[in-house]
């Protein structure tokens, strides 16, 4: 290593280093979708049910749990996982939607909170931009 020290001297550098991963901010769960637009799963067929899955993944190395803190129950019904996510398995969210949607426009959201110490929330987003009942032209 050439330096800028004068006369030439002899000159040492030492580099201390402390090697940080990057976290994830995802953990302890992965959520996917994570935001749920219906107009972009609309049934073709208007007499299908609207369910709709959300896969919840458990990436840490304890067993998670989660309960619901929010949700518009009246524009959906909402299935949250009874039973503990092993580490590296994976549940689903359940979304239940009917004919209340149809003609309705509205930005919601879900939010569950994790049973561990942090008390970890995530909130996804369900988004309906366009009607699809009778005023639909």
């Amino acid at each position: 290593m050439r330096t800028n020290a004068p006369g030439g001297a002899n000159t040492s550098l030492q580099i201390n280093a402390n090697v940080l991963t990057k976290s994830d901010t995802a953990r302890p769960l992965i959520i996917e979708p994570m935001v749920v637009d219906l107009d972009s799963i609309r049934p073709d067929n208007a007499d299908r049910k609207w369910d709709f899955r959300l896969a919840v993944k458990n990436i840490s190395r304890e067993n998670v749990k989660a309960h619901l803190v929010y949700g518009p129950t009246s524009l959906m019904d909402i299935e949250i996982p009874d039973k503990e996510i092993k580490p590296g398995k994976e549940r689903y969210i359940e979304l239940g939607f009917d004919e209340r949607i149809t003609d309705t426009l509205f930005t919601k959201s879900v939010t569950i909170e994790l049973e561990d110490s942090a008390k970890t929330r995530y909130t996804i987003p369900i988004i309906k931009s366009r009607r699809w009942g009778p005023t639909r032209h």
